[in-house]
């Protein structure tokens, strides 16, 4: 091994990939019963695990560019952006769905939008 390799960034950029690709394949599989069963708050959960599967590609980004990119370079920003916000997204979606469930009926499009722009504006 040269000093170049590094397996801890190996090893946490796996991590993230796969974090990523099992988020995916839930998303994939709750719009599949959305479709089926209709009910509102599948949709909801799918797009929470689309955002932490899009927050989990952009840590794994993050940590591979780690070498070549210095923690201020707008690209790692932008990452770091995408994981933090993503993270608040996919609570968010998970807390819509669960209060779909709960209330029986799903919150209003304007109050998503304004609780999706807040955690946006808090993640960055």
């Amino acid at each position: 091994m040269n000093g170049t390799e590094r397996p801890d960034a190996w090893i946490a950029v796996a991590g993230f990939a796969s974090h990523a690709l099992f988020a995916a394949a839930l998303a994939i599989l709750l719009l599949r019963f959305h479709r089926r069963l209709g009910r509102g708050y599948l949709r909801d959960w799918a797009f929470a695990w689309v955002s932490i599967a899009l927050a989990a590609v952009a840590g794994a980004w993050s940590v591979w560019s780690l070498p070549a990119l210095p923690a201020a370079a707008p690209a790692r920003l932008l990452a770091a952006i995408v994981f933090t916000v993503g993270g608040y997204w996919h609570a968010a979606w998970l807390l819509f769905g669960a209060t779909a469930i709960a209330s029986g009926h799903s919150v209003s499009r304007r109050g998503r939008a304004a609780i999706l722009v807040a955690l946006a504006g808090l993640g960055i």
